[in-house]
């Protein structure tokens, strides 16, 4: 690497989901969603520019990262996995003695080089901890202060969204309303709240706090439910059988019925904040 690196990104997808995969009853599910995050850990490839390094849990396939190279016109980007891939790559970056001492190696010759990950995990704020203790010089541009990270973590839940939500909307009605719901305690208020919905005849949704992947989240048509109490919690505790749903704090929301016709029925909308604390959009 005779040209200076820029930036090292960390692609720790699984690692920021995985304790979430293993909250799941089947182990199919478990074993897809563990390899789709691991394998997925490629589309860093795609972030920045040149004058970087990718780290993935898996390598790259060679053919692939060629062409990628030759499409982009890259000349100084590189690719780095560990021998022996865990559920958190940054632990692996600690504990991968080859791997991590790579990893010194291009720090020290790139002075205040970036890291950036793709969540901030309790690992990966580890390992920026560990890298610290060794003298080296780096930056963090993607990672808040470590005294702050609590309003993150809590706002990235769905009862911190609907929390959000709230205050955001306080004194600015959105365009979008919030759908009715409940933040429940656990398992047994949680079907309370879903009884509630089936009296009124809404279908409803609920959610696992801190569900990912469209994992820990139930779409309920009202009207394939019983429609007798007594056999309706039943059917419920049958339906929230995953380990999950026995954690504290589930949401049940009145399900919204998709537009069809609209050109995106669920867009998701990428934003930039700049150090300034400018706000622009990015892409839809």
């Amino acid at each position: 690497m005779k040209k200076r690196i820029k930036t090292i990104y960390i692609s720790n997808i699984l690692e920021g989901y995985y304790k979430n995969y293993n909250t799941l009853k089947s182990k199919k599910e478990r074993d897809f969603w563990t390899k789709y995050d691991a394998l997925d850990s490629n589309r860093a490839l795609l972030y920045g520019g040149d004058d970087k390094v990718i780290i993935t849990s898996f390598p790259i396939h060679t053919s692939h990262f060629a062409d990628m190279k030759s499409l982009m016109k890259w000349e100084n980007t590189h690719l780095l996995s560990p021998r022996k891939p865990s559920h958190s790559i940054s632990a692996d970056c600690m504990t991968d003695k080859k791997f991590h001492e790579s990893i010194i190696e291009i720090i020290k010759n790139n002075p205040g080089i970036a890291l950036i990950p793709y969540r901030l995990t309790p690992q990966f704020q580890k390992l920026i901890h560990f890298l610290k203790a060794k003298k080296l010089t780096f930056e963090t541009p993607e990672t808040i202060p470590e005294e702050k990270q609590f309003i993150l973590n809590y706002f990235n839940t769905k009862r911190g969204f609907r929390h959000l939500w709230h205050m955001s909307a306080a004194n600015n009605p959105p365009y979008i309303q919030i759908p009715e719901g409940f933040i429940t305690q656990n398992k047994k208020e949680a079907i309370d709240a879903a009884w509630w919905f089936k009296q009124r005849a809404e279908s409803f949704v609920v959610k696992y706090n801190s569900g990912v992947q469209g994992i820990g989240v139930e779409l309920i048509d009202q009207a394939k439910l019983p429609h007798d109490k007594a056999r309706f919690y039943p059917h419920m505790k049958k339906v929230l059988s995953d380990k999950m749903w026995n954690e504290p704090t589930i949401i049940v929301e009145r399900g919204i019925e998709a537009n069809e016709k609209a050109k995106s029925i669920s867009p998701s909308l990428e934003i930039y904040i700049s150090p300034e604390g400018e706000v622009s959009g990015s892409y839809a």
